[in-house]
């Protein structure tokens, strides 16, 4: 059975104090919300986050389009720029953040090298693995395509109280988080469907 989200409730499900519960804003028949004194109801956020999610593969497939390259190379190029932030992404964890095999991974590298996006190289603790790097130079050219959105981004955020940008914030990292959980179940799910022996379906 699914429970609508409460309003005393943080998104990492522990309680907020009364004083952050008061000084929301109010989500009455007239409020904000415009709906149910709970706010929106599951249904409608689960289907703004999908239309977030559509919005993203559409936004990479069109700057894919634009700088020459294929979404999926897009798609990789963004995770290695993100993933380096902390450190250089390996091919495999490449695999696993996008869901390719590595076989396919290994194809979209050489690309995105040839294109001068990435260099490759020995991590020097395991001579076995490969750590994939980001090409600033090139990085700032691909940035560049998205600065008209950057500044209304930046409108956005200006219109919105520290508080609701927290919330947003938090809601976003906790979705985020939820969804890639999910993807690992669909892939164990489908990785035990094509083990031997198991039975096929016939409808």
């Amino acid at each position: 059975m699914t429970t609508e989200p409460r309003g005393d409730i943080a998104f990492d499900g522990t309680p907020t104090s009364g004083d952050e519960t008061s000084s929301r804003p109010s989500t009455s028949a007239g409020g904000p919300s415009g709906g149910s004194p709970d706010g929106p109801s599951l249904r409608r956020l689960m289907a703004a986050t999908q239309e977030v999610a559509l919005a993203a593969v559409a936004l990479n497939s069109a700057g894919a389009a634009l700088m020459g390259m294929s979404p999926s190379d897009s798609f990789c190029l963004w995770h290695v720029t993100e993933a380096t932030q902390d450190e250089p992404v390996t091919s495999g964890r490449l695999a696993e953040l996008t869901g390719l095999t590595t076989g396919a991974i290994t194809g979209v590298v050489d690309r995105l090298e040839a294109a001068g996006f990435v260099t490759r190289e020995r991590d020097p603790r395991d001579r076995r693995r490969q750590l994939i790097r980001p090409v600033p130079e090139k990085i700032a050219e691909l940035y560049r395509l998205f600065e008209p959105l950057d500044e209304t981004y930046e409108g956005l955020r200006l219109a919105l109280s520290p508080r609701d940008r927290e919330v947003i914030l938090d809601y976003l990292r906790t979705v985020s988080g939820i969804m890639r959980a999910h993807v690992t179940v669909l892939r164990e799910a489908h990785r035990r469907s094509k083990a031997p022996g198991r039975p096929r379906r016939t409808d």
